[in-house]
């Protein structure tokens, strides 16, 4: 995984605000906003059918930050046939867009 330069520039920020009394403050910190940051980004993920059967169980394995990236896991891992890579939406996203639809179709006038 490659930092993006706006992330970088986040959690830079954060480093040198002086606003942390302690050094375990700033870490929470730190790590609260590259796990927010990192909820933004598209990640794949690779499914495998189990014995290569149709109406097996599928095991997921991930995420993989880049679509090579999951290639190549892939083919390490072997996949007896059935396999496929999958692009994952980010949860940040996702939680926006349950957001905004929720505020879309909020019931009127009922309480």
């Amino acid at each position: 995984m490659r930092p993006k330069k706006d992330e970088r520039t986040q959690i830079a920020a954060l480093l040198e605000s002086g606003e942390y009394e302690t050094a375990d403050d700033m870490a929470d910190a730190v790590l609260k906003t590259a796990w927010e940051l990192l909820c933004q980004r598209q990640t794949h993920t690779i499914a495998i059918r189990v014995d290569g059967n149709p109406a097996g169980p599928t095991l997921l394995y991930g995420p993989y930050t880049d679509l090579g990236s999951a290639k190549r896991a892939l083919k390490a891992v072997g996949s007896g046939g059935l396999a496929a890579v999958f692009k994952v939406l980010p949860s940040g996203v996702l939680d926006d867009r349950l957001t905004e639809l929720n505020r879309k179709h909020e019931p009127k006038g009922l309480f």
